[in-house]
């Protein structure tokens, strides 16, 4: 009878625990579950989500832009704004939804699932499918794969400016190449260029010539100065002092020997002429009396004294003359001009490069009425350094 009333002593007490084990087990999965819910609707404002690394988005629902779902990009569709603000999904930094923020929470493109992504928002691709020709995965190259077009074309994930998926296009959205793998170069190594045809090499400017061996000398950088052949140039002035009265050549005109230039007036010119007119009627009389004194002497009346005086006479008479004329003929006055004007003639071919004289200016002796050089050999001045006039000799060429 004890016994039996034990077993069931036994028994209730069985039941009440499997009662309170059971209530125990349904508080802990109930509080759990308010715990998961209270963190989610208690998050702050701006917590990031947690990233996304291996989150792969779907190619119909990508914006290649800004590398986010099309469905929540906010740059495109600003209406998104205050709905992802208002549920606390939002990343305040960078104006996009936390948790596909590309630089926070960044997704992996369509297609990307070869490529990793770093802190900084930065793809780096799998060493094991990289096309390095074209800088971007292997698997995704429509260089190198041309099967692989329409498919990105379909799918919307393809610049059609340069022809490459516009998720990993190097131009538009450039990948870090991986570890120990150099950028692609402009020019690949041993690329030839070719011109269409000789023309276009002429016009670029590009001469080819054989490769020969040479000494190669020191180069020495000097200040050039063009100037006239100083040994081709004459300075046009006045051997008397006058003034100009016509002016006949002009800046730049070509001139020949003895072509006139000026024509000047000058009373020393005057004088000059009238003097020879003078010199000119002493010379006429010592001759006559020279020629008297000879016949008076052959008939004894005149002595041989007479006939040297009167040869004297005519000598000096002659000297004086001859010195007259050739004073007008160096001023270029005519020996029976009147006026006291003369001219003023090229001394030798070339061109007039300067001409400061003006009708009616007075030229004296000391002042320039023109320069005339011959400038089909010009002369090339340079202004050496004194630190390298030492590397410099007559007769070396450049």
């Amino acid at each position: 009878m004890r016994s039996a009333t034990n077993q069931v002593e036994l028994k209730a007490l069985y039941a009440t625990l499997t009662l309170r084990a059971g209530a125990v087990a349904l508080g802990t999965a109930l509080l759990a579950t308010a715990c998961k819910d209270h963190e989610t609707t208690t998050r702050p404002t701006g917590t990031a989500a947690t990233p996304r690394a291996s989150a792969v988005a779907d190619p119909a629902d990508w914006c290649a832009q800004h590398a986010l779902p099309e469905s929540m990009c906010t740059k495109c569709n600003a209406g998104l704004v205050g709905r992802f603000q208002s549920s606390g999904d939002w990343c305040a930094e960078h104006g996009y939804p936390e948790s596909v923020c590309p630089f926070c929470s960044p997704m992996q493109p369509p297609g990307a699932g070869t490529a990793t992504s770093q802190g900084d928002g930065a793809r780096v691709a799998d060493p094991a499918d990289w096309c390095a020709q074209h800088a971007l995965p292997e698997s995704m190259c429509t260089k190198c794969n041309a099967g692989l077009v329409e498919r990105f074309q379909s799918s919307g994930d393809w610049c059609a400016e340069h022809g490459y998926p516009e998720s990993v296009c190097p131009f538009c959205n450039p990948m870090q190449p991986p570890a120990g793998v150099p950028p692609p170069s402009a020019i690949a190594p041993g690329t030839r260029v070719r011109f269409r045809s000789p023309a276009i090499e002429r016009a670029a400017g590009i001469e080819t010539v054989p490769a020969t061996r040479g000494a190669m000398g020191i180069c020495v950088d000097a200040t050039a100065r063009i100037e006239f052949n100083r040994n081709s140039m004459a300075d046009v002035r006045s051997a008397v002092p006058g003034i100009v009265r016509e002016v006949f050549v002009d800046l730049g005109q070509q001139v020949e020997p003895g072509d006139t230039l000026f024509t000047l007036e000058s009373a020393q010119v005057g004088d000059l002429q009238a003097r020879r007119r003078a010199s000119h009627a002493r010379v006429e009389s010592a001759q006559a009396n020279l020629a008297r004194q000879q016949e008076l002497r052959e008939g004894a009346i005149a002595s041989q004294r007479q006939v040297e005086l009167a040869r004297q006479e005519l000598a000096a008479a002659e000297a004086e003359l001859r010195s007259i004329d050739q004073s007008l003929r160096i001023s270029g006055a005519a020996r029976s001009g009147r006026t006291g004007r003369f001219a003023v003639q090229a001394p030798m071919a070339g061109w007039v490069v300067r001409r400061p004289a003006l009708v009616g200016t007075f030229a004296g002796e000391p002042d320039s009425l023109a320069t005339i050089a011959d400038i089909s050999v010009m002369w090339v001045l340079l202004d050496i350094p004194e630190w390298d006039a030492a590397s410099v000799r007559v007769g070396q060429q450049f």
